[in-house]
Formats: structure tokens, C-alpha cells, sequence
């Protein structure tokens, strides 16, 4: 298992954090920020000891449906972005979604087999620039 990527794609889910401008940070970035760091010490903590259906499963699953939902309303309909970027942002989570069905799809088959963390870890590198668009 790629377990170890899957470990540092969840880390990395911090590095959009970098985009935040500091000095003019909104109520709704604030909030996404801290979905975003919640998200990620979920998966981070999950995939040191990846248990399948265990509450840190559950949570870390709850929380990322929860991130997604709250950082496509707000990229999509509250943050004013040029629309080149949010034609963007549909596409990094189209193609993230579609990433995540296709984990889902394998784990199904076979939990932690190579194809379910391929398609994970690619999952998170997408949602990883999709969350950078919020904060830019």
C-alpha cells in the first residue's frame, strides 16, 4: 500500500493555507481555513494507521464531504474571482470528484490496493489546487 504517499498528500492539504492574504483575511476564509486544517490532520492521522470503517474513517470522511460542499459554495458563488478561475476550479473538482470515485470504486474491490491509493493520492493533489483558488 501507498500508504506513506497518502500520509504526505494529507500534509500537503495545508499548503494552500500559504495563499491567505494575512492582512485581509475574510470570516469565510477563516472558516475554510479551519475546515482545511481540520481535513487534513484527519487524513494525516488516518493514513499513519489506515483502519477501514474506524471512527477516525469516519470523521475524516465527514469533515472532507463537508470541505468540498463549503469551498465550492464559496469559490463558485461568494468569492469574486475572474471567471477563468472558477472555470478552473470546476475542473480541478470534476476531475477530483471523478479521482475519488474511482478510489472509492477500488476500495470496494479491494480496500488499500493499488489502484484505490493511486486514485486517492491524485485525489488529493487536486483538491489541493482547487483549495488554492479559494484563498488567492
Amino acid at each position: 500500500m501507498n500508504r506513506p504517499y497518502l500520509f504526505v498528500t494529507s500534509l500537503l492539504m495545508l499548503l494552500p493555507l500559504t495563499f491567505l492574504n494575512k492582512i485581509h483575511i475574510t470570516i469565510e476564509e477563516s472558516i475554510l481555513a479551519g475546515f482545511l486544517l481540520l481535513s487534513s490532520s484527519l487524513s494525516s492521522a488516518f493514513w499513519i494507521n489506515p483502519v477501514p470503517k474506524s471512527t477516525i474513517h469516519y470523521y475524516d470522511g465527514i469533515f472532507a464531504k463537508i470541505s468540498i460542499i463549503l469551498f465550492s459554495i464559496y469559490v463558485l458563488f461568494i468569492k469574486e474571482i475572474d471567471v477563468e478561475f472558477r472555470i478552473a476550479f470546476v475542473i480541478l473538482l470534476s476531475i477530483g470528484l471523478f479521482m475519488f470515485y474511482k478510489s472509492n470504486k477500488h476500495s470496494t474491490k479491494k480496500w488499500g490496493s493499488r489502484k484505490h491509493t493511486y486514485y486517492h493520492i491524485i485525489f488529493h493533489i487536486f483538491i489541493i489546487y482547487g483549495s488554492i483558488i479559494a484563498f488567492i
